[in-house]
Order: structure tokens, then C-alpha cells, then sequence
């Protein structure tokens, strides 16, 4: 699946918002780096498009190179340039619907982990209790109602699966109940589709895999 193209990511030293785009790469085979910087914010961020991270550098057997910025841009990237987003119209705005759904909840739960405690703890029992119970709901009667089996779109695995296992997974880390198969079944069957799925299974078992979180002294940044 994958093409002579190699791809630098540059994140912290951890998964965070950039291990979506891990993940996909990982499974269509793309050769990649993870690429830290260390001297952040007072030299590395003047020097990166719009000044934030994640950024993904994609460089071809010539050695050209086109530069990407912000989670969402690069995800659909990578899904459109390796076959993993809709297949028409419809099903492309479709599944943008759904992966926004994905990285707003994703990133509501950044923003309640990020507190110190005890707030963190307060909240995150808010965004169990409420945000992520409708969430959960949408998601299940949006399965349900489209007859969704073994993924969110047929039978092929898309962007928006990797996007609902990153996302479980992630909570499932902190939480073991927030998921259970008797009250998320659609959701829980794309999750362990993903999970069983044999690249990415090798690397969730793999040292390529980065640390969950780590405590960053320049930014303060856990996910």
C-alpha cells in the first residue's frame, strides 16, 4: 500500500495528538521517524508552519519535500493519498463528520486530564458522566442505523477506524469501564477490528511505539 515515501513527524516525546497519524502510517507500511525538538518554543516554532505541533514532512525518492501542519489536515492526508477516505461525495463528508466528532471529544479530554488535581478528577467524572455518554450514543445509533459491522464504512478499513481506536484506546488507559462491550457493541467491534488488525498489532507490541504521556518541562504537556 505504501509508495518511495518517507515521512519525519515531529511531536514531543510522547503519543499524543500525533500518534493518529502513527497509526496510519504503520498500517499502509510508510516508512517514518519520530523527530523531537529541543529547543521548544524559542527556536523550533519560528521555523514550522503556523507554529505549532504536530508537523509531518513528506520527502519523495528525489528528495522533494511538502510540509503539513495540524492533526486533522495531515490525518486526511495521509487517508486520501493512501486510499482510506470516502470512496464519493457522500461518503467523504461523511466521514469528515465523524472524524471531527472523534478529535473534539479527543480533544475535550485533553483539556480535562491537562488540570491539576483535584479539578482533573472532577472533571474528567463531568466528561465521563456527560460528554462522552453522548458521544457514546451518537456513535452507537450512527453504527446501528447504518448497519455498520466490522467498520464505519463496509468492510475496508478507513481513517475514522484508526481515528475510534486511537481515541478508545487512549480513555480505556485511564479507565477501564468507560468502554464496555454491553453498552458500546458497535463501537467496541471497530475498536478490537482495529486492534486485532495484524501491522497494528505489531506495533502496539513494538518499542516503536512512544511512551502515553510524558511530563514535558517546557510545555506542560500530558497528551
Amino acid at each position: 500500500m505504501a509508495d518511495d515515501c518517507t515521512y519525519d513527524i515531529y511531536f514531543y516525546k510522547f503519543r499524543g495528538r500525533a500518534e493518529p497519524i502513527r497509526l496510519l502510517l504503520e498500517y499502509v507500511g510508510a516508512k517514518y521517524r519520530n523527530l523531537h525538538p529541543i529547543d521548544w518554543p524559542s527556536d523550533f516554532k519560528s521555523r514550522i508552519p503556523f507554529g505549532s505541533l504536530p508537523v509531518i514532512v513528506e520527502k519523495d525518492k528525489k528528495g522533494n519535500e511538502f510540509r503539513l501542519v495540524n492533526p486533522q489536515s495531515i490525518i486526511r492526508y495521509i487517508a486520501n493519498k493512501y486510499n482510506l477516505a470516502g470512496s464519493n461525495l457522500h461518503e467523504t463528508a461523511l466521514m469528515d463528520t465523524v472524524s471531527y466528532s472523534y478529535i473534539e471529544a479527543y480533544e475535550q479530554f485533553v483539556k480535562a486530564w491537562s488540570q491539576p488535581n483535584p479539578m482533573k478528577k472532577e472533571l474528567l467524572e463531568k466528561y465521563y458522566t456527560n460528554e462522552l455518554a453522548q458521544f457514546v450514543q451518537y456513535h452507537e445509533g450512527f453504527l446501528r442505523d447504518n448497519k455498520c459491522k466490522n467498520f464505519y464504512f463496509g468492510d475496508k478499513m478507513s481513517y475514522v477506524d484508526i481515528l475510534c481506536f486511537h481515541f478508545m484506546d487512549r480513555l480505556l488507559e485511564v479507565r477501564r469501564d468507560v468502554f464496555v462491550p454491553a453498552k458500546c457493541p458497535h463501537l467496541w467491534n471497530i475498536y478490537e477490528n482495529v486492534r486485532k488488525n495484524p501491522k497494528i498489532q505489531d506495533y502496539l507490541l513494538s518499542p516503536r511505539r512512544l511512551p502515553l504521556s510524558l511530563n514535558d518541562r517546557q510545555t506542560g504537556r500530558t497528551c
